[in-house]
């Protein structure tokens, strides 16, 4: 799957300063892949074929960048300053962030908004 709703720059600013370095492009693409599956199957509508064409598709890129990031935090949470404890608290952040924005695009008004008709 082509990689449309957010970019690895986007996932690693949510990750944080102290996210491991060894997280790779690689792993970073197959989390975002990872992400935009997530959003297509809990809205039930397939958001990556038509994302070019919405407005206001930033919503997109925020819930997915925001799930990205959560296993690139889970990797290894030992650079973080605070610990695990940070670590585990910048995921629930992000993990509420992009609840919230599956919420949004579950409902209806929202999806006629964001398609434009």
């Amino acid at each position: 799957m082509a990689i449309v709703m957010t970019t690895s720059g986007a996932v690693m600013v949510k990750a944080g300063k102290y996210v491991s370095s060894d997280i790779t492009d690689t792993m970073i693409n197959q989390f975002i892949n990872e992400a935009e599956a997530y959003i297509n199957t809990e809205t039930r509508k397939d958001w990556t074929a038509l994302y070019p064409t919405l407005s206001g598709a930033a919503i997109l890129s925020d819930i997915a960048s925001s799930l990205a990031a959560i296993p690139c935090i889970n990797y290894d949470m030992s650079g973080f300053n605070g610990g695990r404890a940070e670590g585990e608290s910048r995921m629930q952040v992000l993990r509420d962030a992009a609840m919230r924005g599956i919420a949004i695009l579950k409902d209806d008004k929202s999806r006629t908004y964001l398609e434009g008709t």
